[in-house]
Parts: C-alpha cells; structure tokens; sequence
C-alpha cells in the first residue's frame, strides 16, 4: 500500500462545540468512507441513493435535479464534488472502483459473512494440521495458549512434536549414512569430507533432539494448566530423558533449561503427591459456600463465611508449597478469598488480594488471557462499588501484597453486594 501520505493541517478550524476535541478528517480519510459508503450503500441498479453518498459517476434521478441541472445536497459529496465529478481525480471506470474495492480488501460481491465459533475453530485446526513449519506451530500454539484456546493449542504442540519426531528421524538416518561413508573411507580428502558431514548430522541431531524436550516442556505446562498433573509430570519427565540420552545435557551443570526441567519433575510429583489433601480442602469451601447461600442469619452467615475462608487459607498454604505460590491454580483461590473478604466487608483484603491473583495470572498466562481479564474486572467491580472505603494505599498498589490475617468485625453485606 506504500507509505502513508500526509494530508497537512486542515483549511480552517473544525465546528466542534464541545471544546475543539475533535480533530478534522483528512481529505484521504473522506475519500476512502465515500467509497465505502458507495460500495456498501448503493446499489448502482437501483435509484435509491444514500444521504451524503456521491453517486461516482451514475445519474441522480430526474426529480431529484435542480434547476441548473445539477444534483442536490442530498447526492454531493461530502468533499463537495456533485453530480458526475469524482474526488482527487477518481474517475466513475468500474476497474478503478475495483482496484478501490481491492485496496479497502472489500469482495466484489460484498463483505463475507462471519465464520461461525465452530467454523473458526476447524479453520484454526485445519491450517495447524496442515502446517510443517515446526517454529510457525510452536508460534501459532503460544498464540493459542495465551488467548485461553488450550484445546487449539494441545493440537498444535502434538502437531509440532509430530513434525520434530520426523525431522530426528530424518537427520539419525542420514548421521548413519554419513557414519558409513566415513567407515568406508580410505583416506584423504574424501574422508575429511565425510568427517565433517558426520559432525554436522551431529549437531544438527542435538538441535533437534532439543526441540524435542522443548515440545515435551510445552506440553507439560499446558497439562499443568489444565490441572493434569499426572501428565504434566510424565511430559516434564520426557523432555529430561531426551535431554539426558540424546541432547548429553545434564542439571547442576550450568544449563537453566534443564534444571528448570527436573525442578518442575519434581514440583509435579509434589503437586500429585498433595492432590487429596488440597481436594479436600477446596470441597470443604464449596460445602460451605453451599451453606452460606442457604442460611438466612447474618451472624451465622458470617460464621460460615469465615469458616470457607479459612479453609481456602489453608489450601492456598499448601498449593504455594507443593504446585508454587505464583501458579495460576493460587491465583485461583487468591480470587474465591477476595470474593469471600468482599462479603465480610474487608474490602482492602478484596482488593489486595485480588489485584495479587491478577498480577500472578498476569505473568504466568500473559496479559491477553481471558483470565487476566476477569480479575481485573471483578477489581474494577469492587472498586467501583466501594472504592471509597478502600484505603489510599491498596488503591495506589503500595499497601500490603497479600490479603492480611486481621479478625474485623461485621456482618453480611446485603444479597446486590454479595454478586460480585
């Protein structure tokens, strides 16, 4: 499209009576709307015309001509032009009107009608299958993952480890090949040059060995997401066997993506080996969210309350000591104590702690996650609704970090509160 042109300040000051906010549309700018509005608007078979919308070289109707011969206000052009004259030379040749179409990226036959979810998502997993390019899958997966689409993105990871499966495959056999030669070898040149080919296939087997383990590692952190921790382990186990047997990479040993690897190992046996204790803990504050919203007394009400907090505490305890206080899973339940904190009228615990949950989805999920959204949201609710009596400093974000322990009397806060 070249470079973008300049249309210079505007003749004279824009009316705007609401205080000179609105800036004057450039004379490109008015252009390429007529043009729209005449391609989406009119139709060149019929005498209905659209207000404000030039009709490009096609005749108004009879009774719609002045005296003098030309077309009224309502066939002019918003830049002036009327009747037959086109804007900056345009002339009414239906190639040119094409070619117009084609840089706005309109269809002669009109705009195309939205694909479906359902039919954008078997776009999206049909141009993921079809693809060979192992980094535009992996790409294309980390663009999934961070927009929430885990379905897509598990599509695109066995897709890639697919596609880097046969590329080992195809550089073993040819390192075997070269091997050979070099064996057969007499000497000389030849063998110098077989040499050097077999350490080649070498390294290029390390690099792609390497992307293997790296496909295994992605896999796992989305089992992990998905709460799968069984597999979330096996797929972190595999990629330190291809880095071990393969890659000849080892931990303790100055290579961060294979400790990270084994400490994540072991963070999922963790995270599996403490799977009944935080079950519990999180189904004793659903049983207690089921009791709260059927008791009717504000003092037991708040008895329960407390009591589902606490539970919560003791499994955002334990899951910052098993799956790690930045996991999503914490953030989690960082939320459901900030929803609780609300109802007991602890709105700086709200806050804090949900701007807290918001800050670790933030950074392990991406700031376009849906996730991310929905925290910020619900903050913005609660801000909204009592902002002011939360303190100054948990609104600036320079009050305490996590949700304090302080016992604070009150009692339950009316049903339209209690919606958050």
């Amino acid at each position: 499209r070249g470079p973008r042109r300049h249309a210079g300040p505007p003749a004279g000051p824009p009316s705007n009576p609401q205080g000179g906010m609105l800036r004057a549309k450039s004379r490109q700018r008015q252009v390429l709307e007529q043009l729209a509005s005449r391609h989406f608007l009119n139709d060149p078979s019929s005498d209905v015309r659209y207000e404000g919308v030039s009709d490009y070289g096609i005749p108004a109707p009879a009774e719609s001509r002045g005296t003098n011969g030309g077309t009224d206000g309502k066939f002019a052009s918003a830049l002036g032009s009327s009747g037959t004259t086109l804007p900056l030379g345009l002339g009414a040749d239906p190639v040119e009107l094409g070619r117009l179409a084609s840089f706005l990226e309109v269809p002669e036959d009109g705009p195309a009608p939205m694909p479906t979810p359902g039919e954008l998502h078997r776009r999206r997993l049909r141009e993921v299958q079809e693809c060979d390019d192992i980094d535009a899958i992996l790409e294309t997966a980390s663009d999934h993952l961070s927009l929430g689409r885990n379905e897509l993105a598990m599509a695109s990871y066995r897709r890639a480890m697919k596609v880097s499966f046969a590329d080992v495959i195809s550089v073993k056999r040819r390192l075997v090949e070269a091997k050979r030669r070099s064996a057969a070898a007499a000497g000389g040149g030849e063998a110098d040059l077989t040499r050097r080919q077999e350490r080649a296939f070498e390294l290029s087997l390390l690099q792609v060995a390497s992307r293997v383990a790296d496909v295994h590692n992605n896999l796992g952190v989305l089992h992990e997401l998905n709460g799968e921790y069984g597999r979330a382990r096996a797929s972190y186990a595999d990629a330190l066997e291809v880095y071990h047997n393969t890659c000849k990479r080892y931990e303790e040993a100055g290579d961060p993506d294979v400790d990270r690897t084994k400490a994540n190992v072991e963070r999922m046996e963790n995270a599996c080996a403490s799977a009944g204790e935080r079950r519990e803990l999180h189904d004793r504050a659903n049983r207690l969210a089921g009791d709260v919203a059927r008791e009717r007394s504000s003092g037991a009400r708040r008895e329960l309350l407390l009591r589902q907090r606490e539970a919560l505490r003791d499994a955002l305890e334990l899951e910052g000591s098993t799956i790690g206080p930045s996991h999503p899973a914490s953030a989690s339940t960082l939320i459901q104590m900030g929803k609780i904190d609300y109802e007991l009228r602890r709105y700086d615990d709200a806050a804090s702690g949900i701007r807290r949950a918001g800050d670790i989805l933030a950074t392990s999920l991406g700031g376009n996650h849906p996730r991310v959204g929905r925290a910020l949201l619900l903050l913005a609710s609660i801000y909204e609704r009592r902002g002011d009596e939360i303190s100054p400093a948990v609104r600036t974000g320079s009050g305490p970090a996590t949700p304090s322990s302080r016992n604070v009397s009150g009692e339950a806060v009316s049903s339209d509160d209690a919606e958050l």
